[in-house]
């Protein structure tokens, strides 16, 4: 027989391993944000294309193509598979730490429950509050190193774009939407979820 303790200790678990994933999500989301803010700048810039080629699209995609633009020059579609792979990173990044998170929850979550069992109720409290705490502390651990992981890619990814759009205006800006992209995904990944 389970015990309202028990039940409790159950559902607090659960409930935070929904909220880390909800949050792994919404900073998932905005890394992949980012990624396509800096091809946009890319695409957009006028140094990206071969001459006689201009970019017909302007319009901000809502994920990377599998293939680069026709009229790309071999340099920015080096660029732009780079940052396909950032953004294959970052996903791969996402998916591995929500399943951790998942697998870490259950695992302290059947630990509670069979530890709560076995002891007293006293025992029990004091043990479950323990065990929880460390539960928690892991799914943090997880959440974090993808915050991390996916901030570096980011800003490598940043200075990848800011290093191709400077090295191409050397004599006046010719595109200053692209250079305004770029600052304002600096500052947004700076920023913590």
């Amino acid at each position: 027989m389970v015990s309202s303790w028990e039940a409790h200790l159950a559902r607090t678990r659960s409930n935070s391993a929904q909220y880390l994933v909800r949050r792994l999500v919404a900073k998932h989301g905005k890394s992949k944000a980012h990624i396509l803010k800096l091809f946009h700048a890319l695409k957009v810039h006028p140094s990206s294309y071969r001459i006689g080629k201009p970019s017909r699209q302007v319009v901000m995609t809502k994920s990377i193509p599998s293939r680069a633009p026709a009229g790309y020059t071999k340099e920015a579609s080096g660029v732009f598979n780079w940052f396909k792979k950032q953004w294959g990173k970052v996903t791969g990044l996402f998916h591995k730490h929500k399943k951790r998170i998942l697998s870490e929850a259950k695992k302290h979550a059947s630990a509670v429950g069979s530890r709560a069992l076995e002891a007293v109720t006293k025992y029990a409290v004091s043990r479950g509050t323990m065990v929880a705490k460390r539960g928690r502390a892991a799914l943090d651990y997880h959440v974090d190193s993808y915050v991390n992981k996916a901030a570096k890619a980011i800003s490598s990814a940043t200075d990848r774009a800011d290093k191709f759009i400077d090295r191409h205006t050397k004599f006046g800006v010719p595109s200053k939407k692209a250079g305004s992209i770029i600052r304002t995904v600096k500052r947004q990944n700076s920023k913590k979820l």
